[in-house]
């Protein structure tokens, strides 16, 4: 890897228009010789590190079994009669690639990777530390892109205007889904997980079979190729198919407690709804998923709800949300910190918080508007498993759909927020302990709204309050109370001067 490093350097970038990568290449043979070495630009301007290696340095050298270091990801595409370098890699008989970083280009990042391992390349990673000196000495080349990015947005969405100060850089997979766990076994897969992810799909592997496990290396489930003599689980793998995930994936947990108050007033475990208020979740994410549901089920409190025409009682939150903030939680947060999923359940909130910061360039202005938000993966090999098990999308569509869905429920927008190495976000409850729908909402004027919220947080309300707080005439008034009974929103109570409004029912 050092060596790679040392080759990266001699690179020099040969456009005066915008920077180019310094990539190095390594190939080393079985026993650990290195057979030849090369770098970006070293004939001719413009010519790939592998070309340069594999066709001009080592024509007639046979690199099947070798290993090939090199500081970028090769290359998914390119202008014909042009081969994509991952193309080529997989044509010389190449078993194994070292990567140092992804492309940071949002037309090759991470397609290079996808097809070597499409291809039944094994895919490694270089140490952190190294990774992090090639960005350094690349930093031009990815600000690049970075500023491209913001200036043209990306997939046909919008670009948000964001100084550059405040850009992280472009931060792609953290690579730890793929990284093979040499205590875990085939034998630590669950058979009944792997049956509903293929039956999502209408695959028929047979389980276990050659087939199976060749496909599981494909999707990065699986390290190791087919000659080898034992194929080695990765840490995705025993994430999403795993018997029991946590002795190799310690953090892989989500904690879920229900409280009795607040969280002002929630501080030791006397707060804690009894012993079934707590649980630790384990399992195959999936099932991880299903399980936290369920706890939400048992502890969601039932409130009323105003509807237009009628009003019943329904669970204080839109189970829809809590859902894909689960998934969301599972699917994108880091798994290299020793932290856990946190699903706390007060009086008054919900609160999700996810182990990880926000990758860049994503930033927490991103989520707190209803807009459709660019994804960009921490475990793509995950994510893309949870679409196929019909668990998310990977269009960008989950923010919206959050805020949609609360606010046809009666609540308000979600709070995002990050803190102490966590994304937390929040989702409020009923004000008052009651929900007003949103056909109810779209119905009422803005003096109507505000005295409902009043008899939601007080109880009742009379002619004589409602002429005070709006500086309205009693017949306004009356004008106003006689529309919320008849949208069945409040009830009359009492007589004469003793008469007041409560919500119906």
């Amino acid at each position: 890897m050092n060596v790679a490093i040392e080759e990266m350097r001699l690179a020099r970038s040969e456009h005066l228009d915008r920077p180019d990568p310094f990539v190095g290449a390594i190939l080393v043979n079985r026993d650990g010789k290195i057979l030849g070495r090369a770098h970006r630009g070293q004939f001719r301007d413009g010519e790939h590190g592998e070309y340069t290696l594999l066709e001009r340095l080592l024509p007639s050298i046979e690199p099947s079994g070798c290993t090939l270091y090199v500081t970028l990801e090769p290359c998914s595409r390119r202008e014909p009669p042009k081969k994509p370098c991952a193309q080529r890699i997989v044509e010389k008989g190449i078993g194994r690639v070292v990567v140092g970083i992804l492309d940071p280009n949002p037309a090759i990042h991470r397609q290079g990777v996808t097809y070597l391992l499409e291809q039944g390349v094994r895919v490694d990673f270089f140490d952190s530390d190294l990774a992090e000196a090639i960005r350094q000495d690349n930093r031009e080349f990815i600000t690049h892109y970075e500023d491209a990015y913001y200036t043209a947005g990306v997939g046909g969405l919008q670009a948000p205007s964001v100084p550059p100060v405040a850009r992280g850089r472009f931060s792609g997979p953290e690579r730890e889904e793929l990284r093979p766990l040499r205590g875990a076994s085939i034998e630590d897969f669950s058979l009944e997980a792997i049956q509903q992810y293929l039956a999502a799909q209408s695959r028929s592997y047979g389980i276990p079979s050659e087939d199976l496990w060749t496909y599981f290396r494909k999707q990065g489930f699986l390290a190791g190729r087919a000659d080898e003599e034992r194929l080695i689980p990765t840490v995705a793998g025993i994430l999403l198919f795993g018997k029991d995930p946590e002795p190799f994936c310690p953090s892989s947990v989500i904690r879920a407690t229900r409280f009795r108050g607040t969280p002002q007033q929630s501080k030791t475990i006397e707060d804690v709804v009894g012993e079934e208020g707590m649980a630790d979740i384990r399992g195959p994410l999936s099932k991880m998923v299903e399980d936290a549901i369920q706890f939400f089920r048992g502890h969601v409190r039932l409130v009323p709800r105003i509807d237009v025409p009628r009003r019943a009682a329904v669970p204080e939150y839109p189970e829809k949300v809590i859902r894909e903030l689960l998934v969301n939680a599972l699917v994108h947060r880091s798994y290299v910190e020793g932290r856990y999923v946190v699903f706390d359940m007060f009086s008054d909130r919900i609160v999700v918080a996810s182990p990880g910061r926000l990758l860049a360039p994503l930033t927490i202005d991103d989520f707190r508007t209803p807009v459709r938000v660019r994804v960009v993966h921490r475990n793509p090999w995950i994510a893309d498993a949870f679409s196929r098990l019909e668990l998310m999308e990977l269009r960008g569509f989950g923010i919206p759909t959050i805020y949609e869905e609360l606010k046809k429920h009666g609540l308000r927008a979600p709070e995002f927020r990050e803190e102490l190495e966590y994304l937390v976000v929040t989702v409020y409850g009923a004000e008052g302990g009651v929900l007003v729908g949103d056909e109810a909402q779209r119905l009422l004027t803005d003096r109507q709204k505000q005295m409902v919220h009043h008899v939601r947080v007080h109880g009742r309300i009379t002619s004589r309050e409602c002429e005070k707080m709006f500086r309205v005439k009693r017949e306004t008034a009356n004008q106003d109370f006689r529309r919320l009974i008849d949208l069945g929103v409040f009830e009359r109570r009492g007589a004469g001067r003793a008469t007041y409004y409560v919500l119906a029912g």
